[in-house]
This record gives structure tokens, C-alpha cells and sequence, in this order.
């Protein structure tokens, strides 16, 4: 008698499965676009997409060291992951510098003027203004959105570590 796999299993192993594509189809993207400096984060992402492909696949299967593997694999993500939750990413302090709002600024003021090239002169204050709006909008949200984004990320990881635990998930494994 085979065993038998809950649509919780089956779901979550096709998910697996698709997320490990993505991420993988990402990061070879991202790895062949970056500059020699900036490999780690894509190379991060290449090795855990395929980790995740694989214990996807082999989940499916019903094999215990993928179950194992996906857990240590969320376990890990969590870990990588408290520095960006606590605020020490990249994006964060782009957001909260000084030097980072000035970059933002950069931006900002590029595609202004980009704009102006399509309005009259007339019209050029009030296209300056609402920049203006929007860049402030933008930099009070975006660190709301960031925590929002990351607690999310946080309860994924987590609900997946718990549903593998499960006393009648792990006999499946069995």
C-alpha cells in the first residue's frame, strides 16, 4: 500500500516547484546582468530557488530528507532574513539617509524633467509640485510598505515550517 499525500502536501510541493522556476529563471537573469561586484545576492538566490525546486519535486515524492531540506531551507531564509526585518538592508537605508533620499531625489527630478519636455512652460510648476507630492508620499510609505512586505515574507516562511512539522504531515513522510 502506497502512501498517501494531503492537498496540503501536493500544494505546497507545486509551489515549491514553480517559486524554484521563477527564481531560478530570476537569478540566471540577474547573474548574467550584474556587474562582477554584485554576484552574491544573485548566486544566494540561484542556490535557494534550486533548493527549493528540489525539495519541491522530491516533496511531491514523499521523501523525508526533502521535507527536512525545505524546512532548514525556511530556516535559513529566516535567519538571512531577521537583518533586512530589523533594517539593516540596503533599501532601508537608502530610504532613511540622507544620501539615499538625495538619490531618490535624483530620480525623481530626472523624469521631472523628462515631463517637462511635454508640457508648456506654463504647466511646469504645477508638474514640479506634483513631484514633489509624490516624492514626499513616497518616502513617508515605503518604509510602511517595506515592514509590511517583510512580515509577510516572515509569516510565508514560518507557516511553511509549521505545516511541515505537523505530526500528520511528517507520517506522510514516513
Amino acid at each position: 500500500m502506497g502512501q498517501q499525500r494531503s492537498k496540503g502536501v501536493t500544494l505546497f510541493g507545486i509551489i515549491f516547484i514553480i517559486a524554484g522556476l521563477l527564481g531560478l529563471l530570476s537569478s540566471v537573469y540577474s547573474v548574467s546582468v550584474s556587474a562582477v561586484s554584485s554576484y552574491s545576492r544573485p548566486l544566494f538566490s540561484l542556490v535557494s530557488s534550486g533548493l527549493g525546486l528540489v525539495a519541491g519535486i522530491f516533496i511531491l515524492q514523499l521523501k523525508e530528507w526533502a521535507r527536512k531540506l525545505e524546512i532548514i531551507l525556511r530556516l535559513a531564509l529566516i535567519v538571512l532574513f531577521i537583518p533586512s526585518f530589523l533594517g539593516f538592508s540596503q533599501i532601508n537605508k537608502m530610504i532613511t539617509s540622507v544620501d539615499g533620499k538625495q538619490e531618490l531625489k535624483k530620480v525623481f527630478d530626472a523624469a521631472m524633467q523628462e515631463n517637462f519636455k511635454m508640457y508648456k512652460p506654463e504647466y511646469q510648476e504645477q508638474i514640479r509640485n506634483d513631484y514633489e507630492s509624490r516624492y514626499n508620499s513616497i518616502i513617508k510609505i515605503l518604509p510602511i510598505i517595506m515592514v509590511v512586505f517583510w512580515s509577510l515574507a516572515l509569516i510565508w516562511y514560518i507557516s511553511i515550517i509549521f505545516f511541515f512539522t505537523r505530526p500528520k504531515v511528517k507520517e506522510q513522510f514516513q
